[in-house]
Parts: C-alpha cells; sequence; structure tokens
C-alpha cells in the first residue's frame, strides 16, 4: 500500500533540540491506487495526535509528529483508508526522545563484566537505549542495525553499553528525567593509534572509527552528539607524546563530526588513566592528560578516588559504580546546569614555597573545594630531595609539610597508588589529579 522511506524502530530514542522536542520522521511514496488517506497517530498514555494526510498512488508522503523529551513512551501508528476500506500499515512502540553519549577508548572503558564483578545489570533501564553492537568484527558489525536496552556486562554484544556507562545513564535518567542513548565503541588492549579515523573513509567497518560512526548515522544521532567520554592510555605504556598527539587529533576528528546540531557542539570528557602501564604509578603519560584540558577544551576527570582497583581495571564496588556516577556529575553539570560543587576534578594550578626554609610546599588548586586528605595520602607526594610528612587542604591549597628543603630544580608529584589506600578527594569523592609540576626556583 506504502513504501517506506523513513519510519521509526520499536525502541528508538529520537534526539531531542533546544525545544525539548524529538521529531517522529514518517515518510515515503504511496503504491496502492485504492488509498486516498494517511493517518499517523502517536499515543502516549490517554494523550492521543493524529496527523492526516491525503494521498495518491505515486506520490510521496511526509509526517513530521513532534514527541515531547521526558520518561514518556510513545506508541506510533501509521493506517491507509480508501472508500470502503481502513488498514493498519505499521505500528512502532517504545518510541521516546532524549540525548545521545558516546563511550570510547580501551578496556576501563568497554568495562564489561570480564573486568568487574557485576552488579551492574541493576542499573539496567527501559530509559537507557543503545544502537546496534559493539562487536568488532567488520561483517557482524553492519547487521546489527535496531535499538535495545543498554546492556551493562557484556563487553561485544548487542546493546553493549558497559557497566560505568550504564551507571552514567541511570544516573542522568534520574537527576535529569530524559531518556539517554549510549553508544560505546570501546576495544580492550589497544593503543591511541588503533581509534584513529581514516580521513578517506570516515565510516569504515573496518576502522574502530567507523564502526560507531555507522551506528550513529544509521540511528541518525551523528550530529546530536551531546557528550564524548575517552578512557585509554594504558597500552601507550607511559609514551605521553605519542598518546598526547593521538588524543588531540581523535578529539579534532570528533569535533568536525559529533554533536553539529548543537551551537557549541559536544562537551569531551577523558579520564586521566590510574595506570600507564598497567600496575605502574609512572607519571608522565597522566601528567600529559592532565594538561590536554586547556589546549583541548576538554574536562579532564579523575580516577584516583575508586578503590576497587586491581592494578589496572575496577570492580564495579568502588570502581566503575563511581566512576559512572562521577561522568554523569560532569555531564549534568555542563549540559543541565546541575550542581557544579566538588564535581570538577582537584587538579593543581601552581606550586610556591610556603616559608623561607622551603620545608613547606604550597599547592594552589584550580577550584576551592573542599578536600578531604585521608590519614597516609602523603606517601603518595614525592618531592625531589626530601620527604613530604604531612598533607593538609587549606582555602583552596594542598600544604606540604616537608623533612627538609627539596633538590634545586626539582619537581613535585601526585602519583596515588596501586589498589586501594588513602585518597584526596571532593565531597563527592572526586580523586586530586595525579600531577608533575616543577618546584620553584627561588
Amino acid at each position: 500500500m506504502v513504501e517506506l522511506d523513513a519510519a521509526p524502530q520499536d525502541d528508538e530514542l529520537y534526539p531531542r533540540g533546544d525545544d525539548n522536542l524529538g521529531h517522529v520522521d514518517v515518510n515515503g511514496t504511496v503504491t496502492d491506487a485504492r488509498v486516498t488517506h494517511l493517518k499517523l497517530t502517536v499515543r502516549h498514555g490517554t494523550t492521543v495526535k493524529r496527523y492526516h494526510e491525503k494521498a495518491r498512488r505515486g506520490e510521496r508522503f511526509t509526517f513530521d509528529a513532534p514527541i515531547a523529551a521526558g520518561l514518556r513512551e510513545y506508541r506510533v501508528e501509521l493506517r491507509a483508508s480508501g472508500p470502503g476500506f481502513s488498514r493498519r500499515v505499521a505500528d512502532w512502540t517504545g518510541i521516546v526522545a532524549g540525548d545521545a553519549v558516546v563511550i570510547q577508548g580501551q578496556s576501563n572503558a568497554t568495562a564489561s563484566g570480564e573486568w568487574a564483578d557485576g552488579a551492574a545489570e541493576a542499573f539496567r533501564s527501559r530509559w537507557v537505549r543503545a544502537y546496534g553492537t559493539t562487536e568488532p568484527d567488520p561483517t557482524l558489525s553492519t547487521t546489527d542495525r535496531a535499538w535495545h536496552w543498554a546492556e551493562a556486562e557484556k563487553m561485544y554484544n548487542a546493546g553493549s553499553a558497559g557497566q560505568w556507562g550504564v551507571r552514567m545513564a541511570a544516573k542522568l535518567v534520574e537527576d535529569e528525567q530524559v531518556p539517554i542513548a549510549v553508544f560505546n565503541g570501546a576495544h580492550s588492549g589497544m593503543p591511541i593509534s588503533f581509534f584513529q579515523r581514516d580521513d578517506a573513509n570516515p565510516g569504515s567497518s573496518a576502522t574502530n572509527y567507523g564502526r560507531p560512526r555507522q551506528r550513529l548515522e544509521a540511528s541518525g544521532l551523528l550530529a546530536h552528539v551531546r557528550a564524548v567520554l575517552f578512557y585509554q592510555g594504558e597500552s601507550e605504556q607511559g609514551n605521553a607524546a605519542v598518546h598526547t598527539t593521538g588524543v588531540t587529533n581523535l578529539v579534532n576528528d570528533w569535533r568536525t563530526e559529533f554533536g553539529t546540531s548543537w551551537p557549541v557542539g559536544a562537551t569531551y570528557n577523558i579520564f586521566q588513566v590510574r595506570t600507564s602501564p598497567c600496575n605502574s604509578t609512572e607519571i608522565a603519560l597522566r601528567d600529559a592528560e592532565r594538561r590536554l584540558r586547556g589546549p583541548l577544551g576538554v574536562n579532564i576527570l579523575s580516577t584516583t578516588a575508586y578503590n576497587g582497583h586491581d592494578g589496572c581495571h575496577y570492580k564495579f564496588a568502588d570502581g566503575y559504580e563511581p566512576m559512572g556516577v562521577q561522568a554523569a556529575d560532569v555531564l549534568s553539570r555542563d549540559l543541565y546546569d546541575g550542581p557544579s560543587d566538588g564535581v570538577a576534578a582537584p587538579d593543581v594550578a601552581s606550586v610556591r614555597y610556603g616559608n623561607a626554609a622551603h620545608t613547606q610546599l604550597v599547592l594552589s588548586l584550580r577550584n576551592a573545594d573542599p578536600l578531604t586528605v585521608e590519614p597516609g595520602a602523603a606517601a603518595d607526594f614525592q618531592v625531589d630531595g626530601t620527604t613530604v610528612n604531612s598533607v593538609a587542604w587549606q582555602s583552596g591549597t594542598l600544604v606540604l609539610s616537608l623533612s627538609t628543603a627539596p633538590t634545586a630544580g626539582g619537581t613535585a608529584r601526585y602519583l596515588c597508588h596501586i589498589k586501594s589506600g588513602p585518597r584526596v578527594m571532593t565531597a563527592r569523592g572526586v580523586g586530586l589529579l595525579a600531577f608533575r609540576e616543577d618546584l620553584p626556583t627561588g
């Protein structure tokens, strides 16, 4: 009776605009000479809206039905009618309007049950959606073009979003009352070169960049991405220069394609890795990640306060669970005007001596959020030529008491630690970023 060129899928998430509306697009061509009228019905609870068009064989038709974003599902039905008959052409259920986010990186971005201890499935929700499959095989990747309720535990599967991805989305749903679609394109154990775009063929299913891009394009959400979250770097084995160049290229490529329907584009968020390589407190790559904040205009998220760390990956409890909460709080602040207190990762802005003897080092922080310094945290700070005896937060600074004056021309470092241990963190549990800073010259 009709040939459809555009139509919803069951459980589809449509992107919302600044007016808080998504737009269900149904269009095609009438193929039956008996059809004289088309009707599109959109239902939510007891609310029903109907849209009508006259029809003629060979002519095109277009319906654009606005739906309000929020925790509400719509059923959409298309009917064709003519003299003496009325027939349902198709209907679709579970339709929502909301926002889309992208997760990329290596194993701590896949964040599957293989690395954690379960429990994330409790946060699965009808309001957290995913599209297609994270399967890396190019042939299999292109076979799934359906919407799913996002799954937390499986690594490469239909609808996989990862443990902290599902937790993040569930918190955004709860706080903002809007459905969230998560596109996870992460792949375990890969260096930064693996994630780069093939500029000659950005959507190639043979590349890691191209596979999630294909899913975004097929879902209609490529230009509507609200945020990207990236966790990668363990595989660089501490090679800061290679990592910095790769991340810079990747973010710049994303900016040309993701979220272009929004005046300010998407927001970009990079996790400072806990270790690079795994089971190492080497600081060069982590400090380079911290310094990307200014040149790239990105948020740097901390991982130093998660005690569920095993040396490389995390348990869900005190690991991927608070990671998801932290990510949600950052997106809530940036996208939805949510609270900002304690959300930003504490970061050192400058270093000075606090006394003439140079036995006190004052680290000025980029924001004044109060910090908790747990007993024993001084052991995670290093200053060349001396020992850090204690650390205290004082009005936007961290004050380090040193046993002796440090080595001239040396550096101060916060390395954090492997696995669990004492933390320096905000009231929301966001840890101090690992850093390396030159000591004052005078």
